[in-house]
């Protein structure tokens, strides 16, 4: 059977889902027997959504354990070494379900005659099984490979292989005959093999299609009887074929992409057509002069072009808020940048370039650097462990001299070659081991893949530090000097990281990453970390240094056990680290090594059973990722809502959350600060009679955080949740997402993504000393924009958060002293949470709560004045310091993550 690699969330909407088409042919009310039920997965949905009764076979304890909640009877053991006659009654199933099974046994053909006797005469068994015929599988033979995989065709415990006509003969020599037949399709490049389907001539691709048929079938579903219900095996081909064979493609993919691809020239042909004709057109000529003379007088980059963005901005506040306001807002702005900071050019890479020019150290400051590198008092040995494994040479060797060209002199390079085949990687490893003795070299004398050759590395290893490269990748010549300087500053630290960027194939750098400092959210969401890492040496060795099984996520699986045995983790926000962009790399492609990214999911499905917490692990897109804590009990939420008037605003708030939310306890609290109109009187009396709502009265000037605070002696509940009135809830599970992150003991408050009615995203948490103050991240990108390194998307960790949607646990509010009330109109929140950071917690920002935020896209950001002052000083220090979880390189005087020339 095979070993539990981690849970799986089934999507019942997705029809090309294997879990999705086995269960739908299970039917309702059924009584089955599922033989491998791994974690109960599919068991909750049979018994949830199809009403079913469900017997388990599971022979992986600790997996029984957790499905034995979902399931009417758990049996733990081989399903080949069981005797069923004592476990089970004869004709007893109306189902049994065999999913992701068969290929997994040693004798299938004797497990599917032992379960005939306990299948009713009209009952059936429904199987998966994976097509090593599949097209992917086929390519890759054609270069040599048969590489066995965590998971996917060539699971490594998959000991049979199956094609539809050894299937077919499989169930008939066993007893049964085949009645229904469905199929999993997925195109080579849609799998976990590394194939690209245009690198193969177009005849081999033709003839792979035309003799197989089954080339894009990834898994078969297959549905079958008992064989002695009359059904002759030839008949049963014949039922096969008419009750649900799909069509099979008369041409190859590759056929077909290309006739798209013709069809597209004679679309571009017509395109250019029209582009010309508009381009003869007057009005194009004019607005053509127009851009050439604004590119001629008003380039972009330059000082003239900054005012004319800044004359226009000014021009729109002007209209929006008043000439005060925008004198006010001008002389902030100016006072803190002035007219020094260029424009941002839409390509964000050329703007990199500037900012290389500008802050990195020149070949003429080496010689300075080398001597406050020998002259450093604490001299740390670095270890750099590479491991390799057939790397073009030109790479290899660009990957050791970037070691070598380091100003800090102190460190070994420790390269464990992996069994590589390819003749000049050991002429190279031992040429540079000749000609430098800080290079040490082990050769493996079989694959072990790169956990194993990493591990081989490490062995090596006498450094009180350990850095990582990869054998493609290079390091900045400054990288382990900034390490030095940094240690030296702070001793006792155990794990240090950095910014990086990619190495285009032309040697071109761009794509910066410019981190947050250590952001534990956020690193459960990505592997934000990832280059550069130095870990202290000590550390590794009680972690256990790298994890077989976890390839291609090894450095992430280390990452997040590294973090959980140390606080002493620091930032060094500088580029120290070059990722090379070359085909087949991660850095080249995010689809690049998909087992990758599974692997992914299991280390963080690891995390939280280490932690001792109960959560889910699902992959939102490849290298990002979701976790659903569970909430804890069925605790009391109190929803606080202040409001004056504007009924529809408040209306539309409160039935979204009595209409939409899933989550069952809570309360809602509206806060009436002197309504004035009769229909807003009429509704807050309905509200009072809701069994779950109160309306209280605060009869004192507007005052946001004196009336909260009022609110909070009125709640009862153990969370408080402040919203707004101008909101809508959108996603039903919102308290569900939110509680699971505020029960957490190191979260203090939660905030989540807030849109525009139009679908621009209002709230993405907030970036303190952001326009001066603080402001929204990401403010006015579009909801489906993945923003800046995909963090638009993920949970991570902010300084602050909007209180238009906050939650907190009540003993954080009550411990942090509520809100100031001296902040009565703008920064409360933001004084809030910084108050709460004070105390240790960390700030969350999920985007998996969505609400609407109706009233602010139309109203002036009104901003006291008194306000901004009294926040400036009160917390002058943490800006003068930054936003840790804003990367100092960034501009602050925009909301996209602009990098700062």
């Amino acid at each position: 059977m095979a070993e539990i690699k981690y849970d799986i969330e089934i999507d019942l909407n997705n029809e090309n889902s294997s879990q999705t088409k086995i269960l739908k042919m299970v039917g309702t009310g059924k009584k089955v027997l599922e033989i491998g039920c791994a974690t109960g997965y599919m068991t909750k949905v049979l018994k949830e959504e199809f009403g079913c009764r469900v017997t388990c076979v599971e022979i992986n304890p600790s997996a029984a354990e957790k499905a034995k909640v979902y399931c009417d009877e758990m049996i733990v053991g081989d399903i080949e070494a069981l005797n069923l006659g004592e476990l089970l009654k004869p004709e007893e199933f109306d189902v049994i379900l065999l999913a992701d099974v068969l290929e997994h046994l040693k004798d299938p053909w004797g497990t599917l005659r032992k379960l005939h006797p306990f299948l009713k005469t009209d009952g059936y068994i429904l199987a998966s099984i994976p097509n090593v015929a599949h097209a992917g599988l086929i390519l890759e033979l054609l270069e040599g490979k048969f590489r066995y995989r965590p998971l996917g065709l060539l699971d490594d415990t998959h000991l049979r292989f199956f094609t539809g006509e050894t299937i077919q003969g499989l169930f008939e020599e066993s007893g049964y005959t085949v009645s229904v037949w469905d199929r999993v399709i997925l195109g080579p490049d849609a799998t976990e093999f590394e194939v690209d389907i245009g690198r193969y001539p177009e005849q081999v691709i033709d003839y792979l299609y035309a003799t197989n048929p089954e080339a894009e079938t990834y898994q078969f579903i297959v549905k079958a009887q008992k064989a002695n219900r009359g059904v002759s095996a030839v008949d049963s081909r014949k039922i096969a074929s008419a009750a649900g064979e799909p069509p099979r493609p008369a041409k190859s993919k590759y056929r077909e992409l290309k006739e798209l691809l013709d069809q597209r020239d004679r679309e571009l042909q017509d395109a250019l057509l029209q582009l010309q004709a508009i381009q003869s057109s007057l009005p194009f000529k004019l607005l053509a002069r127009y851009r050439r003379w604004r590119e001629r007088f008003l380039p972009e980059g330059t000082r003239r072009y900054h005012l004319y963005t800044l004359l226009v901005k000014a021009a729109h506040i002007t209209l929006d808020e008043g000439p005060f306001n925008m004198l006010r807002r001008a002389w902030r702005y100016l006072r803190r940048y002035g007219l020094k900071n260029a424009a941002a050019p839409a390509d964000y890479n050329r703007l990199y370039q500037i900012w290389i020019e500008k802050n990195e150290p020149k070949p003429q400051d080496f010689p300075r650097l080398q001597s406050e590198a020998e002259s450093l008092p604490y001299k740390p040995l670095i270890s750099i462990v590479m491991p390799v494994c057939n790397t073009d040479e030109v790479w290899l060797r660009a990957a050791i001299e970037s070691v070598r060209r380091q100003i800090y002199p102190h460190w070994e390079l420790c390269i464990a070659d992996d069994g590589s085949t390819r003749p000049h990687i050991r002429k190279v490893l031992d040429e540079y081991q000749q000609r430098d003795s800080r290079i040490k070299v082990t050769y493996l004398t079989e694959n072990q893949g790169i956990s194993g050759a990493s591990n081989a590395a490490l062995a090596l290893a006498t450094g009180e530090f350990v850095g990582l490269l990869d054998h493609d990748d290079e390091l900045a010549p400054w990288a382990l000097l900034e390490v030095a300087r940094l240690l030296n500053q702070n001793p006792d630290l155990d794990f240090i990281y950095s910014d990086e960027d990619k190495l285009e194939p032309d040697g071109r750098r761009s794509e910066p990453f410019f981190k947050p400092e250590f952001s534990p959210d956020l690193l459960m969401s990505m592997n934000y970390i990832t280059h550069f890492s130095v870990f202290r040496r000590s550390l590794l060795s009680k972690t256990a240094g790298f994890r077989q099984g976890f390839e291609g996520s090894q450095d992430y699986d280390l990452i997040l056990r590294v973090t959980e045995k140390t606080p002493k983790i620091a930032h060094i926000p500088k580029i120290l680290y070059h990722w090379r962009k070359i085909p087949g790399s991660a850095a080249g492609s995010i689809n690049a090594k998909g087992y990758a990214y599974r692997a992914a999911v299991e280390a963080l499905a690891e995390a939280l059973e280490r932690r001792g917490v109960s959560g889910r692990v699902t992959m939102l897109v490849p290298g990002r990722y979701r976790v659903q804590y569970q909430v804890e009990g069925q605790p009391l939420v109190s929803i606080i809502i202040p409001t004056k008037d504007k009924v529809e605003l408040l209306r539309r708030c409160v039935e979204s959350i009595r209409q939409k939310t899933t989550y069952p306890n809570y309360e809602i609290i509206v806060v009436d600060n002197g309504s004035e109109e009769a229909a807003t009187t009429r509704y807050l009396q309905g509200v009072a009679n809701y069994s779950n709502c109160r309306v209280v009265s605060f009869d004192q000037p507007f005052n946001y955080a004196r009336l909260n605070n009022f609110a909070v002696s009125q709640a009862a509940g153990e969370f408080l949740l402040f919203l707004n009135n101008d909101t809508e809830v959108l996603t039903p599970d919102w308290l569900e997402e939110m509680l699971g992150h505020a029960q957490r003991k190191e979260v203090g408050a939660v905030g989540v993504k807030l849109l525009f009615p139009n679908g621009k995203i209002q709230h993405g948490g907030v970036i303190v000393g952001l326009g001066g103050v603080a402001g929204h991240a990401f403010y006015g990108l579009p909801a489906s924009d993945p923003g800046y390194m995909g963090l638009a998307t993920v949970t991570r960790n902010c300084a602050a958060v909007t209180a238009a949607s906050l939650m907190m646990r009540r003993a954080v509010f009550e411990e942090v002293g509520g809100f100031d009330e001296e902040l009565d109109v703008a920064y409360n929140d933001v004084d809030l949470c910084l108050k709460i950071i004070q105390r240790g917690y960390y700030i969350v920002w999920t985007p998996h709560a969505v609400l609407y935020h109706h009233e602010s896209a139309s109203r002036g950001q009104h901003q006291p004045e008194r306000n901004i002052r009294y926040f400036c000083a009160k917390w002058r220090d943490f800006l003068e310091r930054g936003d840790p979880f804003y990367n100092p390189n960034l501009a602050l005087d925009r909301s996209d993550f602009m990098v700062k020339v």
